[in-house]
């Protein structure tokens, strides 16, 4: 017989808000993507990941968040980054959208033929493309998260 713990065994806390490092770590990843060095170590696909980590256990406390008054100690942590987290967001949805100026100004108009053998794009513009549009869109899903709790929106001060 094993003497290991059951997970049911473990201690669960009644309430994840009141667990500081809740949001902690895909905040990080968040934060430290496109942050110089680090962020070599920080691929799309963690950046993607930690953007749907965050929103998760945002929606996952809905319970919790809609009607919540007083302090939180994971809410403490988004509060103490508002900024980076705003810098951040904003970041990566303008990332989807930095060079498309240029690229509808080369657009064929619809008189023109368009043929996918004259469209020159490489295999690295591509996924960078594709990496961008993904982490656009859980970026977006975070912000929406956001703006559905008032204990959330209410932690970003205007300036």
């Amino acid at each position: 017989m094993s003497t290991v713990d059951a997970p049911s065994a473990r201690a669960v806390p009644r309430d994840p808000l009141n667990i500081s490092s809740f949001f902690v770590s895909p905040l990080r990843t968040i934060l430290e993507f496109g942050a110089g060095d680090v962020s070599r170590a920080i691929s799309s696909r963690d950046v993607i990941d930690a953007y749907a980590t965050l929103s998760n256990r945002i929606r996952s406390q809905c319970q919790n968040l809609r009607h919540f008054e007083g302090t939180s100690v994971a809410l403490d942590s988004l509060a103490l980054h508002q900024i980076q987290i705003y810098q951040s967001l904003r970041r990566d949805i303008r990332q989807c959208f930095l060079g498309s100026t240029s690229q509808a100004a080369q657009a064929p108009t619809p008189k023109e033929s368009v043929s996918l053998k004259t469209i020159e794009i490489s295999e690295d513009q591509i996924k960078h493309a594709t990496d961008s549009v993904h982490i656009c869109h859980h970026a977006l899903r975070l912000l929406s998260a956001i703006f559905m709790y008032p204990a959330l929106y209410s932690l970003f001060k205007r300036e």
